[in-house]
């Protein structure tokens, strides 16, 4: 019932980025699993069912920060309500299809080169650091928790002081004003400043 409209194209844009995110997830698990030398379908179940719950979380994290604005009453409520329902019904269609569609798919479809069957996964230097910065934290839990629990309280002065309030639709004023004048040719200097000053004194009153 929604016609197409900024906010909605604005909200399609948002979740242009997310909407593969899921697909890409899958897909890339299940040919990891492939590589390890498993049998087509073998690899698809095993690899949906390790990470299934985990895109879906994912996923529902960012509906469920959306999906409230549905319920902001009032004028401001009507004017955005298009906004959270298309995200979410984006992001929960692409939940769908990376689940049911891109398994089915890769089922049927998908192949791996005979020199990267049965062949050792290696991680990135990237993905190797990370999990050692990872193990560091879970060494120190009470810590990390304390130090996330400190850092939010702290946040909490931060917007009461330095909040600026709240506007319906920002001052879209402009700042400076460019005026372009033109004389006859042949027109002195000392005249044309004598215009000039006539419209830098008008231009000042407003």
């Amino acid at each position: 019932g929604d016609t197409i409209n900024p906010l909605l194209l604005g909200a399609l844009l948002i979740s242009l980025g997310m909407l593969v995110d899921n697909a890409i997830v899958v897909v890339e698990n299940i040919y990891r699993h492939l590589q390890m030398g498993k049998e087509r379908s073998k690899a698809v179940i095993e690899a949906v069912d390790e990470i299934g719950w985990a895109i879906i979380a994912s996923t529902l994290t960012t509906v469920f920060a959306f999906l409230p604005l549905i319920f902001w009453p009032g004028i401001i409520g009507e004017f955005l309500s298009v906004f959270p329902k298309t995200i979410s019904i984006a992001l929960l269609a692409s939940l769908a299809v990376a689940l049911t569609f891109n398994p089915l798919i890769c089922s049927m479809f998908l192949k791996i080169p005979k020199s990267q069957e049965n062949k050792d996964v290696k991680e990135w230097k990237l993905a190797v650091e990370y999990k050692k910065v990872i193990y560091l934290l879970l060494d120190y839990k009470k810590r990390v928790i304390l130090l996330v629990t400190i850092a939010f309280f702290a946040s909490i002065p931060i917007f009461i002081f330095g909040n600026q309030g709240i506007v319906f639709f920002p001052s879209t004023t402009p700042d400076s004003l460019s005026i372009s004048l033109r004389a006859p040719i042949g027109t002195s200097l000392d005249t044309m400043n004598e215009h000039l000053i006539e419209i830098e004194e008008h231009s000042m009153k407003y």
